[in-house]
């Protein structure tokens, strides 16, 4: 035991030709049971304090069970009986909570791929612009392909637009019209009164 110092410790040392070349020291640090490679009074490697709890690279595990002040190397790691990491260096659980990894594009808008997996949607974003089968949106919100904008859940209710920009209301087979109507008799003759108000409007 050394007497001398201020917090009481063994001193366990090897000797090589006669010399001491390595040496631990085993003592009390604040009240907890301390483990150095030099004297306890300095930060210990390793303590356990007056709760039982641990400390690697650490003096105050306060109410932690285990507190490590460092890098943690380790092939399985759980939290809560849920599996954090497994051996591949993926951590799907998060211990329960639900961490989330993957990986995706650069511009596209992120979405679940599974309960913890995200990946590319099919939206992309470009200065401020949204396209969809466009990386390119040169609009607010721009389609590449066909849209369909309805207000219901019938099958051919709304305003569909098809790949060549044709526009079919109340059909989605506008076909080589460039607008396609189907509906009542009254609907039709409607807007057939409103193009030709357009089209005086316009010749003037």
């Amino acid at each position: 035991m050394d007497a001398g110092s201020s917090n009481d410790q063994f001193i366990l040392q090897r000797s090589n030709a006669g010399s001491y070349n390595a040496s631990w020291y085993l003592g009390n640090y604040a009240g907890g049971l301390a483990i150095n490679n030099a004297t306890v009074a300095t930060t210990p490697k390793f303590l356990i304090n007056s709760s039982g709890n641990i400390g690697i690279g650490s003096t105050d595990p306060g109410a932690y069970k285990l507190s490590v002040n460092g890098s943690i190397n380790g092939t399985t790691v759980y939290q809560n009986g849920y599996q954090v990491c497994d051996t591949s260096g993926n951590c799907p659980n998060g211990g329960g909570g639900g961490s989330i990894t993957g990986s995706g594009t650069s511009g596209y808008i992120t979405k679940f791929t599974g309960t913890y997996g995200i990946g590319n949607a099919v939206m992309f974003e470009s200065a401020g612009n949204l396209g969809i089968g466009t990386t390119i949106p040169s609009a607010l919100f721009e389609v590449n392909g066909t849209s369909w904008l309805r207000g219901g859940t019938a099958p051919i209710s709304g305003l569909y637009v098809n790949e060549s920009g044709n526009v079919g209301i109340g059909t989605t087979a506008p076909g080589t019209y460039a607008l396609n109507v189907n509906g009542a008799a009254g609907e039709i003759l409607l807007l057939h009164l409103i193009q030709e108000v357009l089209h005086l409007l316009l010749s003037e």
